[in-house]
């Protein structure tokens, strides 16, 4: 369990905590993430939740529990060939934890019981509007700020300033579709997502840090 450090000042980023389910979109949000952790001296924890399914090859599990231990198994084998295809070596501290559940429930839940500052998610805007509700939830059910970053997102040391954060959005989900199709077409940028905008109230010297260090994180790479 991440140990939580409340006596922080609110303008400190800590903990970056990123919802992995191994796709294209959950490395672009690795990726940014580890680039952070390095400048920053911060956390990411990487969430991957699971579902008590078998697979053909589990079937012949017979108890509840087997099944449960051949998953995670099946997960961590996942996990390393994830670690091939991301720069870890980029992260200055992470931990990856595996869930039982489903990811908005379990990403509400961590943030509840941890000190998170920031969540970065990946997205597809090419993927099913379906395929987005669990995304939606999770910035519905949380009440810190999201990092949305497309799938398609490059790290670059020729940011020009202000690019890598460059839009902010108390509504984001008020219209998921026209706001992935914009950054679908700028991959290279982020979009900062406030939970609402009472919520962006509250955590105003929070984000406004976050913002002074995303925006400044090419001037000091």
């Amino acid at each position: 369990m991440l140990k939580t450090h409340s006596n922080n000042t609110m303008n400190t980023v800590s903990n970056i905590l990123v919802p992995i389910d191994f796709s294209i979109e959950s490395k672009a949000a690795t990726q940014l993430a580890f680039e952070w952790s390095s400048l920053l001296k911060c956390n990411v924890i990487l969430l991957h939740t699971y579902r008590l399914i078998a697979s053909d090859d589990e079937k012949s599990a017979v108890t509840p529990r087997e099944i449960r231990e051949s998953i995670i198994s099946r997960k961590m084998r996942t996990f390393e060939k994830f670690k091939e295809e991301v720069d870890f070596r980029k992260a200055h501290n992470y931990l990856f934890t595996l869930e039982l559940g489903f990811t908005p429930d379990s990403v509400s839940r961590y943030v509840s019981d941890n000190d998170i500052d920031l969540i970065i998610m990946g997205t597809d805007a090419r993927q099913p509007i379906d395929s987005r509700k669990g995304f939606e939830e999770i910035i519905k059910k949380t009440a810190i700020p999201v990092l949305v970053v497309d799938q398609g997102y490059t790290f670059k040391t020729d940011h020009q300033e202000y690019d890598i954060l460059s839009m902010e959005n108390t509504a984001f989900v008020g219209n998921l579709d026209r706001n992935l199709d914009k950054l679908s077409k700028l991959p290279d940028q982020t979009y900062l997502v406030y939970p609402s905008p009472d919520h962006e109230k509250q955590f105003t010297g929070k984000l406004s840090s976050i913002a002074d260090r995303i925006v400044n994180f090419n001037k000091s790479t």
